[in-house]
């Protein structure tokens, strides 16, 4: 009514609370009460609404908190808000506000929760005239999961069975054993129908997966917990997005014991079957053994994971990828580095080359070492704009979520620059027609996603050029095409010497330690 909608820009109005018993049994979904006053406040604001049985609809229209007028207008049952000039009248705020890309994907994430949290309302999100995604009214959540998420992460997620015990409930989606992202951003929570933050639950989920992910690697979850009210305070942040538990204990033992029995039905259905006949059967008399049951290999995944594509017969020779990316003139003169003399002992697991020193014994992480001297070599090709790229015979396509597509695009030209021809091929679709020297296809598009998720946590270290290749470099360091471990002497005495001419030769680009020595007064410590 014309009524509430005055009321509803005014401050302190709108509170749904009509005694304090009521702050232990929230329900509701709406703004919080200085929502709409607040964004009036610093913005030229639009409501208009009509109310069911209405023969019209009514009209607010204000600028820097000021009503301009107010009047009956032509509308259908529903309310439209309409923001524009956001801050037009406090520029101190404005210029706090990130890159367009870059808000425009803190929209498009938070559009993205409220979708996955009403599957049965409709969500369209445009920016700037082009259609970001949208979805229509979904009966089942898989539906408007595969609208948001796309069909290649979709692909890679288990539906959980509906749990329930001592008052809690449970159902959603995580990802198979061993899928994974980089960032946290695939891990969403909701508590009665409330996307949420909570400690307990996002501690549940990694231990859950604490066997199945690598170091650093975080899970994909989409759950659905439901819980009595008075349980949960939501209200430890004005965004409603972080929660208290009461019971944060029985929550985390429930919500561990519902992951760890869907990882472990998952991975015994992939177990493949014995084929072997039963003794009694063998013993049988002048009866040969039953034939084996036919196989669907369509709907066997561990058989179907094994059936690879055909390849050609024929391929151009190439130089091994990291030959090409890494040019010689970026070391120094092994012979100039003064303090390197160290006498090759040998391997220890291939992977840790020993080497003797005049104060006792160094070991050598061959792999790390590696990666320092790609990253020092990707750098100066990155600055020097000289970065080696290999077209693709038969381009690859990669499917992102409308937000990861958004970040895409704000640093394609970057990624251009770093050796990737990416190319928009659809709705949050892209073609990839050439990949850096350096980088398989077959890690192509986990490397893309790894960095947007970067991007997207560390959007302002990234302005400068210099950061962003740093950046780059970092990751790309991570899947790089590993060179053939030192098989000989003067193999494991070049690795050691190309390490020690870097700028920093004591770790990797994430720090790890490239080697490491034992003096021999320790040593002899420990044998005495």
């Amino acid at each position: 009514s014309p009524e509430e909608a005055r009321l509803c820009i005014q401050r302190h109005a709108t509170s749904k609370l009509l005694t304090t018993k009521d702050l232990d049994s929230i329900h509701t979904f709406g703004f919080r009460g200085e929502a709409l006053p607040s964004i009036a406040s610093v913005s030229r604001f639009s409501l208009k609404t009509q109310a069911e049985g209405q023969t019209e609809g009514h009209e607010l229209f204000i600028q820097s908190g000021d009503i301009q007028y107010e009047r009956a207008c032509a509308r259908a049952q529903g309310t439209t808000v309409e923001v524009t000039g956001l801050f037009h009248s406090v520029p101190a705020r404005r210029k706090f506000l990130k890159t367009e890309a870059t808000e425009s994907a803190h929209i498009v994430q938070l559009c993205r929760l409220y979708a996955l949290a009403n599957p049965k309302i409709s969500f369209t999100l445009t920016e700037n005239g082009r259609l970001v995604f949208k979805s229509p009214p979904c009966e089942q959540i898989e539906e408007r999961i595969h609208e948001i998420w796309g069909r290649t992460l979709t692909q890679k997620l288990l539906k959980l069975d509906p749990a329930e015990a001592d008052g809690l409930k449970l159902h959603g989606f995580i990802g198979k054993p061993g899928e994974s992202r980089s960032s946290r951003h695939e891990m969403i929570t909701f508590i009665n129908g409330r996307p949420v933050e909570s400690t307990a639950l996002n501690s549940a989920i990694k231990e859950a997966y604490q066997t199945y992910l690598s170091k650093g690697r975080s899970p994909i979850a989409l759950l659905f917990l439901g819980m009595d009210p008075s349980s949960v305070d939501v209200n430890v942040h004005p965004a409603k997005r972080e929660v208290r538990l009461r019971s944060e204990g029985l929550v985390r033992s429930f919500v561990l014991n519902t992951l760890g029995n869907c990882l472990q039905n998952a991975i015994e259905e992939t177990r493949p079957k014995s084929t072997f006949q039963r003794t009694s059967e063998l013993n049988q008399p002048n009866t040969a053994a039953p034939a084996p049951r036919s196989t669907d290999i369509t709907n066997a995944p561990k058989i179907k994971a094994r059936i690879q594509p055909l390849e050609p017969t024929f391929k151009p020779v190439t130089a091994p990828a990291k030959q090409v990316a890494e040019p010689k003139e970026i070391f120094k003169d092994a012979t100039e580095h003064a303090s390197f003399a160290w006498n090759y002992l040998g391997n220890c697991h291939k992977h840790y080359l020993l080497f003797e020193s005049e104060e006792g014994i160094i070991i050598l992480d061959a792999r790390t070492a590696e990666q320092r001297l790609f990253f020092e070599s990707l750098i100066q090709e990155l600055n020097n704009k000289k970065t080696s790229s290999q077209p693709l015979l038969f381009p690859e396509t990669l499917e992102l979520s409308p937000a990861a597509a958004v970040l895409l695009t704000e640093h394609s030209e970057l990624l251009r620059t770093c050796g990737f021809d990416i190319e928009p091929f659809g709705k949050s679709v892209f073609r990839i027609d050439a990949l850096p020297s350096w980088l398989s296809t077959e890690n192509a598009s986990e490397f893309i996603q790894a960095y947007i998720d970067y991007v997207e946590e560390h959007a302002s270290s990234l302005k400068k050029e210099q950061l962003a290749h740093d950046s780059f470099a970092k990751l790309a360091s991570r899947y790089a095409s590993q060179a053939p471990l030192p098989e000989s002497k003067a193999q494991a005495n070049a690795l050691a010497q190309r390490l020690l001419a870097t700028e920093n030769p004591l770790t990797s680009p994430d720090g790890k330690r490239a080697y490491m020595e034992l003096p021999m007064v320790d040593i002899q410590k420990k044998l005495s």
